[in-house]
Parts: structure tokens; C-alpha cells; sequence
């Protein structure tokens, strides 16, 4: 697995680095250009999410190193993408014209931008993957969602490399929803070479009684967890609700079952619904050379990661 996030200070995505308040974007320099960063992309047309997902893309693939992608077959290639609000603001536009002045004054260029499959289209189109374009639109969990389906696609051998990607445009502050905008892009492939990330275990469900034990794929990764009980760093990602928090404390319940120390995790609750921030934390802790056990949750909602060198 690999991540070129916020690595190299040339790239053309600059994302606000983990832990800033998304409050705080409309005072940052501006972050993107769409003519600066996405050079020779006929753009005029696309809605934010697709330019922002085009150019995290086209910055991952273009690195000098990334033969992964340059070597695998177009139909061996695969794209997901979380987003939560991906056509937004067209859904927006196209309801403001249709009430001042009827169905005429829709847009037909840019009305196909309604549809939020478009955006995994034009990526998949952009980075000549074959092999499937997938959206994925749950609430925070979305980013987390297209990673838990490349590795399921890796492991079973339908695809040699993914692009697992979570794009969001900005809210209106009318609507009182704190989305942050942008892209991010972890790309995944087959294999372990040196040097590189491997996610060990996953797993997935709904904690519908929290008086359950662990089952299914979550008491395999609590078991694999187990054998990095002392070194493993825990990540907890949710939202802010108090059904998240349960599923959260349930979680530890698990964890401190197996063996596994909580005291010193890391635990972070977004009031957003937006992919791009939680991804971009765990895209964070993704690359560390340390073992990570991360866990996202909505609500009652989980995927939990198993990252080793």
C-alpha cells in the first residue's frame, strides 16, 4: 500500500494537514486550482468532487515510482470512490433553477453532474481502469469502505492494484454542515515489497447488541491482533454521536478481551459526515512503520484495519 498524501512538497494536491479544524480552511492560502492542477483536464464542466478526485489521482499515479500501476494490465485495474456529498452543489443549482424558471432553464451540459457515479467515471476514464468504478456514498465511512473492497478485490485476485479514493466538495455554511473539501487517494496492489504497508486483517458489521461477542471476520482480526498486543497502536475514528461512542467503548470491551491494551490509543470524533477528513487521518497513521490497528465507526457502523510493516 502506498500513500503520496502530503509527502512532497510539489505536489499538486495540498491538502490541510490532520488535526486542523475544517472551521479553519476559509482562512488557509488558496489549496487548489483547478487550472493549475489539473493541467491539459478539460474541466470547465466537472463538479468539484471530480476535479479534486482527478487531480489526487493523477498526482498518485504520475510519482516516479509507481510502477504498480504503470506495469498492471487496464483490466486488472480497479477504482472506488467514499463520498458523501459528491453532487451537492449541482443538486443545488439545478433546484434553484427549476424553481425560478421551470425545466428550460436546466443546465444540460452540467445536469449529468447530478448522478455521483459521474465522478468515479471520469477517474476511472482518467486512469484507463478496466476492471471496475465503484461509489461508494455512506456517511464518514465512505473512504474506509472503498479500502475495505480493494483488499477484499487484491486478496481474491480480481485486480492486481486499486485506487481506493474519498472526494468531497464544500458545503454550503447555510446548510450547517462542516464537510472538508478535497481528495485523497491510497493506492493498493498485490504482493509485499520492502519497505512498503500491508493491511494483515480487516473487518466489518453492525453492533446491533453490544452485549455480543466478537464474531465472524472482527474475532479473526482480534485474533491476528493479538499477536501485536504490545506494540500495535490503537486508532479509534468515529463520529460524534453517543451510538457511536457506545460502539467505540464496545470495541475496547473486544480488544481488552484479547489481550490488547487500550490505554493508549488514539480516539478522534468528527461532527462531519464528509470521507475525506477521517481517510486523511488514517492515511496518516496507515504509513507508519509500526503496527496500527485502526477502527472507523458511524453510528453503529464499523470497518477495523490491521496495518503492519
Amino acid at each position: 500500500m502506498r500513500s503520496d498524501w502530503l509527502h512532497d512538497a510539489g505536489m499538486p494536491m495540498r491538502l490541510p494537514f490532520p488535526g486542523r479544524p475544517v472551521a479553519n480552511l476559509a482562512a488557509m492560502d488558496p489549496w487548489f486550482d483547478a487550472a493549475r492542477d489539473l493541467p491539459g483536464v478539460k474541466h470547465r464542466y466537472l463538479n468539484n468532487t471530480t476535479r479534486y478526485g482527478l487531480a489526487a489521482t493523477l498526482a498518485c499515479l504520475r510519482m516516479s515510482g509507481n510502477t504498480h500501476w504503470r506495469d498492471a494490465d487496464e483490466e486488472r485495474r480497479g477504482v472506488y470512490l467514499g463520498t458523501a456529498v459528491a453532487d451537492y452543489a449541482v443538486r443545488r443549482q439545478v433546484d434553484q433553477a427549476v424553481l425560478a424558471a421551470g425545466a428550460k432553464a436546466l443546465n444540460t451540459v452540467s445536469a449529468p453532474n447530478i448522478s455521483a457515479n459521474i465522478a468515479a467515471a471520469h477517474l476511472a476514464i482518467a486512469s484507463r481502469s478496466r476492471a471496475f468504478a465503484t461509489t461508494l456514498p455512506s456517511p464518514l465511512l465512505a473512504g474506509f469502505e472503498g479500502l475495505y473492497l480493494a483488499v477484499q478485490a487484491l486478496q481474491m485476485g480480481r485486480i492486481d492494484t486499486a485506487l481506493s479514493i474519498a472526494a468531497e466538495e464544500t458545503v454550503s455554511d447555510a446548510d450547517g454542515a462542516q464537510v472538508m473539501p478535497g481528495a485523497v487517494v491510497l493506492q493498493l496492489h498485490s504482493g509485499h515489497s520492502g519497505g512498503g504497508r500491508r493491511i494483515a486483517a480487516t473487518a466489518w458489521g453492525s453492533l446491533d447488541d453490544p452485549a455480543l461477542a466478537a464474531r465472524g471476520s472482527t474475532g479473526r482480526l482480534l485474533k491476528q491482533a493479538g499477536a501485536f498486543a504490545g506494540i500495535a497502536q490503537l486508532v479509534v475514528l468515529r463520529d460524534a454521536s453517543e451510538t457511536g461512542a457506545a460502539c467505540a467503548t464496545c470495541w475496547l470491551r473486544w480488544l481488552n478481551a484479547a489481550g490488547m491494551s487500550t490505554s493508549s490509543r488514539v480516539e478522534l470524533a468528527f461532527s462531519s459526515i464528509g470521507a475525506v477528513e477521517p481517510l486523511l487521518w488514517a492515511a496518516y497513521w496507515l504509513t507508519q512503520d509500526r503496527p496500527i490497528l485502526l477502527i472507523a465507526i458511524h453510528q453503529r457502523r464499523y470497518l477495523a484495519f490491521l496495518s503492519t510493516p
